[in-house]
């Protein structure tokens, strides 16, 4: 079960040394880190930040946020996506005009070796009742997340195409830490296969039609196929 623990602040000073703390607080040896940092849509850089901070109006609540998982039972293989998650999770609080509220967020997996998501959600003015009641119970979203993309996960590890793909993975792997092999040019990608998760951290390559694991359509390629065969047949 994911634990969502929440609490709202007052004043931009405040929230911005809170986003100070969540960026820099040293690691697990005493060394200053500075970790990256997301929003809803892409990655945001500290100036970003601190022009959204300006920008809201006065009487504005900063709510704090930070989402835990069980080491075993939910990420076990350190795995999950926590991006999406915290992404879908403060997706279900709505603004009064109905949009998603605007977010900042960065993982921290450096001075514990618990996962965890720290970040901060910003509300122009009161929430609606109905919103303030959702907070209390974004664990059971982020749970029901984590849940389906650790179902997902665990299948593709299960497969017996991954399995085959696995020593070739490996073996790039320590090549590359050893600083052997040829550089390789970037490869477009695609987004993961929605039926084993193959690919959820890297993408799969836009020229394969199926998934390499469990060996169904992939959803892009199989509609650019079809089209392709249409544009022949014509």
């Amino acid at each position: 079960m994911a634990i969502v623990k929440s609490k709202y602040v007052r004043g931009k000073s405040r929230i911005k040394a809170h986003l100070c703390y969540i960026t820099h607080r040293r690691g697990i040896e005493g060394e200053r880190m500075t970790r990256p940092l997301f929003g809803k849509d892409d990655a945001l850089s500290k100036l970003q930040i601190y022009e959204m901070i300006d920008a809201v109006r006065r009487g504005a609540i900063f709510q704090k946020f930070v989402i835990n998982f069980h080491p075993v039972k939910e990420d076990t293989r350190k795995d999950l996506n926590l991006w999406e998650i915290t992404r879908k999770t403060l997706d279900h609080i709505k603004t009064p005009f109905g949009e998603s509220v605007p977010f900042v967020a960065t993982i921290h997996d450096d001075h514990t070796l618990l996962r965890h998501v720290h970040g901060f959600f910003i509300v122009n003015g009161r929430l609606p009742k109905e919103e303030f009641k959702k907070v209390k119970g974004l664990w059971k979203v982020a749970t029901a997340e984590v849940r389906r993309q650790r179902k997902r996960l665990d299948r593709m590890h299960t497969s017996l195409g991954y399995q085959k793909l696995l020593p070739l993975i490996e073996n790039y792997k320590r090549k590359h830490q050893q600083g052997r092999g040829s550089r390789l040019r970037d490869i477009r990608t695609q987004p993961a296969c929605q039926n084993c998760g193959y690919g959820n951290f890297t993408g799969i390559p836009s020229y394969l039609l199926t998934c390499p694991a469990c060996k169904q359509w992939l959803t892009k390629s199989r509609h650019e196929f079809l089209h392709l065969g249409r544009r022949i047949h014509r």
